[in-house]
């Protein structure tokens, strides 16, 4: 990042020293008008150049199972399209990697005034007055540290309904990267018309014991109208094909 005449110019990088199974990479470096270099920002989190990653990874890379789409990955819900007085966004950083300063802009109804929406967390926003619909930038807290899940919610109304669970499917044809050995993959989509879907738990039971999925990620694109959807991962061995195999959704709200 370069700061001139207040103004910031990023420059994104393509990884610098590619590793055999790190095909998809960035960096952020820090370059002062003076020229020189912020050296922590060269490597991923610190790491020397004969670590690994340097780079700071986009996904879990290729051969890594069970496969994680995205190590950073963020929605809107149900919509920001100016249609709602309840938006709410959420970013999920599981990277070991600071961010400092991302904006988050908010699309409200102009059927409420501006006056009557609340923000939590609390955070400083400026408001645009467009034609359609009141438009907020938040301007200050949104910071994700590493390993961590930053949400804000803008209401002007109550959360009064529950989120639904609206469709469950397993398919031993991985919808992300093809047939998985070893693993059964399923979808679940959630749908919450007022405010947001928090998280989604899906433990399984397979004869007498309940289990843990080995992993819930995001599918790309997950929001859709209000639906959130994700993948679900869950490890073959644990499934007897003479015991009927039952799956609980649980979505927890905002």
């Amino acid at each position: 990042m370069l700061e001139y005449k207040g103004k910031k110019f990023y420059f994104i990088t393509v990884a610098g020293v590619p590793f055999e199974n790190v095909l998809r990479g960035f960096r952020l470096i820090e370059i002062y008008v003076n020229g020189t270099i912020d050296k922590k920002t060269l490597t991923y989190a610190g790491k020397g150049f004969a670590d690994y990653p340097t780079d700071i990874p986009i996904d879990s890379s290729e051969g890594v199972i069970p496969y994680k789409l995205g190590l950073i990955e963020f929605y809107y819900t149900p919509k920001n399209d100016g249609s709602r007085k309840a938006v709410s966004f959420r970013i999920y950083n599981s990277l070991n990697q600071e961010f400092k300063d991302i904006y988050v802009a908010f699309r409200v109804s102009k059927e409420v005034p501006i006056g009557k929406y609340k923000i939590i967390p609390r955070a400083k926003y400026k408001v645009y007055e467009l034609k359609d619909y009141h438009y907020l930038v938040i301007l200050k807290h949104v910071d994700p540290p590493p390993r961590s899940v930053v949400k804000f919610t803008i209401y002007a109304v109550p959360d009064k309904e529950l989120p639904k669970v609206v469709d469950v499917r397993l398919s031993v044809e991985a919808p992300i990267v093809g047939k998985v050995e070893g693993y059964v993959i399923g979808y679940v989509k959630t749908f919450y018309d007022e405010w947001d879907v928090d998280s989604v738990d899906i433990p399984y039971r397979a004869g007498d014991e309940w289990k843990k999925t080995v992993l819930v990620d995001l599918v790309e694109g997950a929001t859709i109208d209000g639906y959130v959807t994700y993948y679900f991962w869950i490890s073959s061995k644990n499934i007897v094909k003479a015991v009927a195999l039952k799956i609980v959704v649980k979505v927890r709200k905002q």
